[in-house]
Parts: C-alpha cells; structure tokens; sequence
C-alpha cells in the first residue's frame, strides 16, 4: 500500500538538465516519492509525472526556457514508487550557467493535498524563496561541474604536471575568485621552486612548509598569508591565495582537482620509468653488439616497454568515451568524430534510432529489464552495422550510428529495422521492441556537427509521424519545411506584441431562417511581406514550440472584446465561438483566462463558445472535463469541434460538459452522395436533439447542402455558401445590411467575402 502523502506545503526542490533530466533532488521530495535521492538522479522528470500531466509539465518547462517570466507554475500530480499519485504544485525557473552556455531548470514542488488558500499563499511564497535559492545553488553546481569537467580534460590532454598546473590553475581562480595560484614541489632534502601558473600574477609569497603525506588533501596554511594547500602527492601540492577561512574553502572540489594533477604525476612518472628502461636497454644493446639475437630481443622489450606507457595513456584518456551499460561509445567520442570528419571533408551519414514506446517497457516489466533491452539493442546494433561504422548510445533510449560512407545510410537503416523487430528474450519474459530511425546523410551541406545530429532528429520525429518502425530520410523538402517553420516560429515569437495575429469572424446562421447568430473567430498571422498566413500554416508550428496558448489567449481577449463592442454599436446581440488548443486546455488557468477576456469586454458567459476537437480533449488529459464543467456553470457553452473526424465522439457526447456539436465538413460535403453520411447526419442531428445539444453543420457551401441540412429542424451552420471568415469592417456591414443579407437567397449571398 503507498504511504500517505505530505500534507500541504513545501516539499523540497529538485533542479534538471536541458532534456529534464534530474541532476539533484532533495531528500524530502525523493521520499516523498518513495525514492531515495540517488535513485532519482538521472531520472527524467517528465517520467514522473502523471501521463495526463506531462504535456502542461514540458509546456510550463519551456515557458520558463523562454525567460518571459521568472517563475513559472503548473499543477500536477507526481506517481509514488508504488503506484500512487501527489497531488503539487510546481515553481519552475530557469537558469544558465555564468562561465558557459549550460542550462537547466530548477523546480520548488508545493504539496496541495488538503491545502486551503491561505496555506498555499504561504507555500507560494515559500516556494519563491526555495526556487530562488536553488536558482543560485544550481548556478554555482553547473559553474562547478563545469570546472571539473574543464579540470579532468585537461588532466587527460597533458603530459607533464607543468602543463596541466597551467591549464587548470587559472580556471580555479577565476572561479573562486583567488588572486593567484601555484604548484610547489620538494626535493628530497626539503629543497623546492615554485611553478606559478601561466596566467597568473607571479607568486609573491614564500614557499609553503612542506604538507604532510598523511591526512586531509586540503587544508589551510596560517601566516602572514593565509594559503589554500591542495596536496598532489609526497612531493607536490597546488597552493592558492585568497580565501580568508577554512569554511571558504572547497575542499571537494580541490580534493577532485588535485587527484587529476596526482594522475598526470603518475603517468609522467611511468613515462620518464619507461624512458630510462629504454635507456638502459639501449646501453646494454651498445655494449653487445656482438650479439645479434640479444640486440633483436633487447630491442623488442624496449619497443614492448614503450607500448604499454602509451597504451596506458591513452586508456587514461579514453575511458570517458564508452558507456557503462552496453560497452558502446558515448555522446562525446561521437562529437568528436564527427568534428574529425567534417573537417577532413569526409561524406558520412548520421542515422538517429529511438525506440518506440521503450517507456512503456520500464513501465510494464521494470528498469532492470529495460536495461537488459538497451544491452540486447546495442549488440544488434553492432550486427547492423559494417566493420569501420561507430555505434553510439546517444542517451536514454537513443543510439546514433555514424556511417562512415553516407551512400550505405539507408541500407544500414533497413537492417537496422529488419533486426529489433524480433522479440528480445530477457529474464523477465518476452519483450518486442521496435525503432523509428532518422537519417541525415550530409546531402545538404552542414558547417557543425550539431546540425546532422539536429537534422538526422527532425527525420526521426516524421518515422514516427508516419506510423514508427521505419526510417526516413532528411531531404531538401524537409529543410526547407524546417527553415519555413524557423522562420514562422521568429514571426510568432513577437507576432501578439508586434500585432501580427489578426482575427477574421466567419458568420453562423440559424436553419430557422433568422439570419446571422454569432460568429467564429478564427486567427490569421500577417508575415513581414504583409501576406495573410491562413491557420495550416503556422499552428502546427505554433503547437510544436509551445507558442499556441500564446496566441489562442490573445485570440479569445481580442474576439470577446470586438464582438462586444460591434453588438453595443448595433444593439444587437451576438455570439462568439473561440477554438481553444489543447496546450491552452490543459493550462490550470484556463478558467482565470475566460473570466478576465469576458470581464474585459464587459461580455456575457452565454455569448462565448469554446470549440474543442477530440483530440484536443484526449491531449489535454482527464482534468480538462473539471475545468469545463466550472465554465459551463458560469454559462460559457463548449462544442465538440470537427465532430465524425475522430474515434470515439459518442464517448465524449455522453462523459463531457458540450452544449454543442459541431458536425465535420467532410460529413456534409458527401450526404448528398454517399447515403451512409446522409444517415449518420440524420442519425447526429437526432442523438444531439435527444441529448439536449445543438448541432452545427460545418462547410455548408451548395444549395443543395442547404436545403438538405435544413431538413434536419433546428440548427446551425456556416460556410462559404454564406460567407467565409470576414474582416471586422465587412462583418459591420453584413449586419447592417439586415437578415435579407444573409439568409439563403437562390444560392446567393448579397455580401462580398474576403
């Protein structure tokens, strides 16, 4: 049985990476989860979300990438360990590290279980200050991390202590803020000289007393100039001036950074071994030069000798570069070869490999035998692909196969495909996986590595778009739907700012003969040519970068407050109905953002309408059907958009709080030829009436559509038989014109659409 939840306030925090993954955690949220914070740690965040709520977690994470805001916040509900859920609220901000482009996230979690107003204020606040803590702490964590990955690098690259001193010196006193640092070294006598750092000040102070080969590896030396004393070994030690306490100092990270100076020691140490071995060898090989065969053999132990230095070496520097789990090569070494090619102008290709629905593997059989897929993935990886190819894993579920020859990309892709289809055996059963492969073979030409892994990404994301367990190549239609969309995603970044989304109303009339009744507003986004862009154009963009609840809140603002003033202006009232995405749908606000767009237009509930298709009712999750239910209280009416598209609308008419249904134009352009739509029309219009709905037909463009939808009893529709979506000038003047404008004349209406 999960154990009961935290009562309301303050949990903890935890901070991400870039692709939300947890990089720490406080122990309390861990546990509150039912985990320990070590377990968590690479974790992504998004995974612990429930499914309803990952898409307004992810919206709220980008909302707080974009640094409109300081904080952002989302209500959503975390699972336990052992099934159950966490009802919180999260404070996301974000953060970019101050000596490098890193960035991450840092989220405050609120519990609101049994929370009343005045304890969530409190919690709010609470969670400010815990958020703007952790921003700092996280910060100064990336700017660390950074420093000892900058440390570690360098220790790898250099062959002598001098020349690491000299690489990683200077970034530790830029990063503490020291005036100067050094490296001291003893003789066996006591006697040293001081190595001060290039690029830094001379070291004015004299040479520190000799530190113990025993005890702490950093410690503070009193005196006229209190010194920082990281021990290398029994004969060296990095020495800084700055710090003013022991409390100051860093000791962890010195500890980290001196053990790296130790490894360069070390192998300089069996370098210089091995050099004099060789030597020896060489002076021995002298004095026996009558001895052809002990020459040969004396040659050869020195060539062994100095093999095994390099090989040792090179180890070193090379174990950053496999990955634990499945032996393959890691992101960097990936980079890097990627970099070398580039640069020598080689053709290769980039083929990304996600696996479809892995989440549901770690879900149904556990990480253990998730792991055991991954292993089992990377060793028919390596089947794919040929001799010189290099398997990467990329992360998570993600591999990358770099072809050295980007003309086999796609026969390596279809074997690729061919060889996870069959079931992977592991201890927990049968587990059938399969992939969606993108390709990027450097057809178009690239300037960084970046942008073939960015490409071979965008293909993989059309392999799923087109059904997943398949390849798909990134070809010039695709770049240049890519630099469109670029292009329509700077439009839309500043488009409500700069008055570049504009709204067109589109009349809708009763069957009743009574003329226009209301309105549909919909958007349109006016490009730097001045050309109106029609809604397929841009919101499918608007919708993959988060910009879409943007420009939805501002529509529903701007057609409450037009709509408004037009029916003051006429004395006449009308009705507005307002598409709302699923990304605005599943926002906690969504009700505070109706309540201020008709309280600003001074616009009655009964005169709005929300349209929402079902599958914006599917994306925005099982609390979107509470938040219309409080708006349909208040008297806003919600419709069941493009109503016959989806799968299963006579769910949503009976589970859902509609007043109307919309019926989707296909439906009514083929009554009048296929006698099954003509029946299931009827068939809607009846079960509509029957369920105290309205129905509204869609796309009426014909006569004869007309005539046929009019049978049907009292309803609505719209489409271009009447009008299509009119400036707000044009829709004066239609109304003006009185219902003989716009009631069905012989198939024609007296007004000119735009």
């Amino acid at each position: 049985m999960a154990s009961a939840g935290p009562g309301p306030g303050l949990i903890g925090r935890m901070v991400c990476d870039s692709d939300y993954r947890i990089t720490s955690i406080d122990s309390s949220l861990a546990m509150a989860l039912e985990y320990s914070a070590d377990q968590l740690v690479g974790y992504r965040a998004i995974d612990l979300v429930d499914s309803a709520d990952r898409l307004a977690m992810i919206t709220t994470a980008r909302a707080a990438t974009a640094g409109t805001e300081p904080m952002v916040t989302v209500g959503c509900s975390f699972l336990r360990r052992t099934g159950g859920s966490l009802p919180v609220q999260l404070a996301v901000s974000a953060f970019r590290s101050q000596h490098d482009d890193s960035r991450g996230l840092v989220c405050a979690v609120v519990a609101t279980q049994g929370a009343d107003d005045a304890a969530g204020a409190g919690a709010d606040e609470r969670a400010a200050t815990l958020l703007g803590a952790a921003r700092i702490a996280a910060v100064a964590r990336a700017d660390l991390l950074r420093l000892l990955h900058t440390a570690a690098s360098a220790a790898n690259a250099s062959t002598t202590i001098e020349e690491a001193v000299d690489a990683i010196v200077p970034s530790v006193c830029l990063h503490f803020g020291w005036q100067v640092g050094a490296l001291v070294r003893w003789n066996g006598d006591g006697a040293g000289h001081v190595h001060p750092a290039h690029g830094c000040e001379a070291w004015p102070y004299d040479r520190p007393e000799r530190p113990p080969s025993t005890g702490p590896r950093v410690r503070m030396q009193r005196g006229d100039q209190p010194l920082v004393v990281a021990r290398v070994n029994d004969t060296a030690a990095l020495v800084f001036a700055g710090a003013v306490d022991h409390a100051a100092i860093p000791v962890q990270a010195l500890s980290a950074i001196a053990g790296d100076c130790a490894r360069v020691a070390d192998r300089q140490a069996a370098l210089d071994r091995a050099q004099r071995a060789a030597d020896n060898s060489r002076r021995r090989l002298t004095r026996r030069t009558a001895d052809a065969a002990a020459a040969q053999v004396a040659a050869a132990q020195v060539a062994t000798m100095q093999a095994s230095a390099q090989t040792t070496v090179q180890t070193t520097v090379r174990q950053r570069d496999v990955d634990n789990l499945t032996g393959l090569a890691t992101r960097s070494q990936l980079v890097d070869e990627l970099d070398r090619s580039l640069a020598a102008r080689c053709n290769v290709a980039v083929l990304l490999v996600d696996l479809d629905d892995f989440k549901s593997v770690n879900d149904t059989h556990g990480h253990d035998t998730g792991d055991e897929v991954l292993v089992q993935v990377a060793d028919r990886l390596r089947a794919c692909v040929r001799p010189d190819d290099l398997v990467v894993r990329f992360g998570g579920d993600e591999f990358v196969v770099l072809c050295r020859v980007a003309e086999a990309a796609v026969t390596v892709a279809q074997r690729v495909v061919t060889l996870l289809a069959p079931p992977i055996v592991t201890t927990s059963g049968s587990v059938t996986i399969t992939a969606s492969v993108g390709i990027s073979d450097g057809s178009i030409p690239v300037i960084a590595a970046a942008e073939l892994l960015t490409r071979a990404d965008a293909a993989m994301y059309w392999a799923k778009r087109l059904g997943k367990n398949r390849y798909f190549v990134y070809d010039d239609n695709l770049h240049a739907q890519a630099a469109r969309d670029k292009q329509t995603e700077t439009l839309l970044r500043s488009a409500v700012d700069e008055n570049r989304v504009v709204v067109r109303y589109q009349p809708i009339l009763s069957t009743m003969g009574t003329g226009i009744v209301g309105v549909e507003a919909v958007a349109r986004l006016v490009d730097n040519d001045g050309r109106i862009r029609l809604p397929g154009d841009f919101l499918p963009v608007a919708e993959r970068t988060g910009l879409i609840a943007a420009v939805d809140a501002w529509v529903l603002a701007e057609s409450c407050r037009r709509i408004a003033a037009i029916g003051n202006r006429l004395g006449r009232p009308l009705t507005v109905s307002v598409n709302v995405s699923a990304q605005l749908a599943a926002r906690p606000d969504l009700g505070d953002t109706v309540a201020a767009a008709l309280s600003a237009a001074g616009l009655p509930a009964s005169a709005l309408m929300l349209e929402l298709t079902e599958a914006t009712l599917i994306q925005a999750g099982s609390t979107i059907t509470d938040r219309l239910a409080a708006l349909r209280e208040q008297g806003v009416r919600v419709a069941l958009d493009n109503f016959g598209a989806g799968y299963s609308p006579l769910a949503f008419l009976r589970r859902m709080p509609l007043s109307h249904v919309k019926v989707d134009r296909p439906c009514i352009t083929r009554m009048l030829s296929d006698e099954r739509d003509a029946a299931m029309l009827e068939a809607v219009t009846w079960l509509a009436d029957q369920l105290g709905l309205t129905w509204i037909a869609e796309g009426v463009e014909t006569d004869a559509q007309w005539e046929a939808v009019r049978r049907f009893g009292p309803g609505f529709a719209q489409g271009f038989l009447f009008a299509g979506p009119l400036a707000e000038d044009d829709l004066v003047r239609t109304l003006c014109a009185g219902p003989g404008a716009t009631a069905h004349t012989n198939g024609k209406a007296s007004f000119v659409t735009r």
